[in-house]
């Protein structure tokens, strides 16, 4: 049983490096229910990681996803970053309201991208 659920695990991480591989597709990979499925889609939570993915398929740069669903109720903004004095100054991440790392760089945005 664990080396099947390990073949699962394998096959969901390498589709995901495939564009053409959809979420659902992938999710069905690890028997993750329907209705499961729909539920999280319809969260609020998920909505950033849900256009995020719609993002990675079409190729458009975070900025310009963060700046069309900004205004969203239901996207929930994180803290903000402890203070660091050798945070690069010239860099802004628009999803952090902060300096210190861009947008396209943002290691916080990319794992709420990926645990959805």
């Amino acid at each position: 049983m664990l080396k099947a659920h390990r073949a699962r695990i394998y096959a969901y991480h390498s589709s995901s490096e495939n564009p053409r591989s959809t979420l659902l597709e992938r999710e069905s990979m690890l028997n993750i229910p329907r209705a499961r499925i729909h539920a999280q889609r319809s969260s609020s939570e998920n909505l950033c990681s849900m256009l995020l993915e719609r993002e990675t398929l079409l190729n458009t740069p975070r900025v310009k996803i963060l700046m069309q669903i900004k205004r969203n109720p239901s996207l929930k903004w994180p803290r903000p970053i402890r203070q660091n004095a050798f945070r690069a100054k010239h860099k802004r991440c628009a999803f952090h309201h902060d300096h210190g790392h861009d947008t396209e760089g943002c290691k916080d945005l990319k794992v709420r991208k990926k645990t959805s």
